[in-house]
Parts: C-alpha cells; structure tokens; sequence
C-alpha cells in the first residue's frame, strides 16, 4: 500500500482523488479466493479494536461500502475464538489491545485454521 495512503479512508480517499477498485472487481476477486465467501454476497468483515468508537465507525464506513460485518469484539481473546468460527474474508485487526497485539491475534488465529489467509 503507497505509505500516503496510509490510515485514510476510503472516502477520504475519493474526496481526494484517488481511484479505487470498482466494487464489483473487488467482490469478484474476493469470490474466487475468499474462504469464506462463497461469491453470493458482500466481502465479510471482522473488527477487533478496544476502543468504543472506532469499531462503531468503521461498521457504519464498511457497511455504507457494501461490506458486512460479520463481527466485532474488543480483546484479543473474544477475536482469537471468533474468527475461526465466522471464517470472514477481511479482518481488520487492532495493532495495540490490552490482552494482546493484532499480529498475536492474526498467529493464533492462523495456527488454529491455516487455510485462513
């Protein structure tokens, strides 16, 4: 990812210009890869953050992107049992938690189901 882009959103993004993928290139892609879409429907979401707002904003900025989120959770621990069993397409995944990291919870979740990427 171009290291300006960084931290933006998507509609900031736009606002400024930039082109993004068409919707249907983006859900075609992930049809033919995700693991856990099976090409019916949205690109699934997972959000791990503990903090109150952010998960709140970032369902609403996925869902008006034609995204679903199929959960949320604020530890480490809820997220590492949960997205094995929900098998989403995307999770966007907290660098800094009070119980872990994000990348601690992206290893375990991996080591439990490897066919997740």
């Amino acid at each position: 990812m171009n290291t300006e882009m960084a931290g933006q959103t998507m509609t900031d993004l736009r606002d400024r210009g930039h082109r993004l993928p068409d919707r249907r290139t983006v859900n075609r892609a992930a049809a033919q890869s995700g693991p856990g879409n099976s090409g019916a429907g949205p690109i699934s979401v997972y959000v791990l953050d503990d903090h109150e707002l952010v998960p709140r904003g970032l369902r609403e900025l996925l869902e008006s992107d034609g995204f679903e989120v199929v959960g949320m959770s604020g530890s480490a621990e809820q997220a590492t049992r949960r997205i094995p069993a929900l098998r989403p397409d995307v999770s966007i995944l907290d660098g800094r938690l009070p119980d872990r990291t994000g990348i601690e919870v992206c290893r375990d979740v991996r080591s439990i189901d490897p066919s997740l990427n």
